[in-house]
């Protein structure tokens, strides 16, 4: 459990405070990412996770080191393999973003067999806000180039099937720990419904009520899909830092607040309301760039 004040104090006690969270994570990140990246025969590196843990920040650091060495990276975001919206199965009336069979499986096996070949290959993109692939990327590799494969899918058992032609190293993040704040605790999951309520508004365009409408469905595949296969990956690490939620209450409550009298899921927004309530907010001024929160919020000049 990691631990923080509603109220820390002055702005320097909380930037002080968030230089330390920053830095425990960067220390705990770069050791990682220095074991996946130990290997230079490595043609594939995975990284996988539930939704909002972290993956786009790690994939980030991994470039970066992979870089420093000399390698040229490739980052493909399974995500952008999914179907276009009309295509995507439904379970309950809700749209199963999660399942395997929201991934055109057709399209990622191509599209792995020719880089596997050291052929150009058709990388698909996918636009959330229209819910449709609007073009392709095409990449040409060299033989000593690095594929990172991201995305919560990077663990199924049909998309790694796909990958065990070449050797790989496999990373798992997730938030671990939960956060106590002045007594208000808040479990791993609550701290990554607070975190993709704030980030499907700001990167997605959905309102609170659909990420609400969605997240059963998303828990229920985490359980059955995700998290079984997670103690087979090689490394894993954990992506909370004890401001969180300090960080998070500024953007969350006005979102919480609009969700009506009348909807299915004000309870579930009353009770985030009351666990966050009294918790002083930091300005996002005070995060320094490259932050993992910057997956969730957005920056004051964008």
């Amino acid at each position: 459990m990691k631990y923080c004040k509603k109220n820390i104090g002055s702005s320097d006690k909380i930037r002080s405070f968030i230089g330390e969270c920053e830095a425990d994570f960067e220390t705990r990140l770069d050791a990682s990412v220095a074991q996946a990246c130990a290997d230079r025969t490595l043609k594939v590196i995975t990284l996988s996770g539930p939704t909002c843990s972290g993956k786009t920040t790690a994939a980030k650091k991994l470039i970066g080191e992979l870089e420093a060495i000399g390698k040229k990276v490739h980052i493909v975001s399974i995500d952008d393999f999914y179907r276009d919206k009309q295509r995507i199965p439904k379970k309950d009336g809700k749209p199963d973003l999660d399942s395997i069979d929201a991934i055109d499986l057709t399209e990622f096996e191509r599209f792995v067999g020719n880089v596997f070949a050291g052929e150009p290959a058709a990388l698909p993109r996918f636009d959330f806000i229209s819910g449709c692939r609007e073009g392709f990327e095409i990449i040409d590799p060299d033989d000593d180039d690095m594929f990172l494969f991201e995305g919560i899918q990077a663990v199924y058992p049909e998309i790694t099937a796909l990958l065990r032609k070449a050797d790989r190293k496999s990373i798992f993040i997730c938030v671990e720990q939960g956060i106590d704040v002045g007594g208000s605790v808040f479990m791993p999951n609550d701290i990554r419904l607070i975190r993709r309520i704030v980030r499907d508004h700001n990167f997605r365009g959905a309102s609170p009520e659909y990420t609400f409408f969605l997240w059963e469905g998303v828990r229920e595949n985490e359980e059955k899909n995700i998290l079984p296969y997670a103690d087979d990956c090689d490394i894993r690490i954990d992506s909370v830092m004890p401001y969180e939620i300090n960080l998070m209450v500024k953007y969350l409550r006005p979102l919480l607040q609009t969700v009506g009298k009348g909807s299915p899921y004000r309870a579930e927004a009353e009770s985030l309301l009351a666990m966050t309530d009294g918790i002083v907010s930091f300005d996002s001024h005070m995060i320094p760039d490259g932050s993992l929160y910057y997956e969730f919020i957005k920056r004051k000049n964008a």
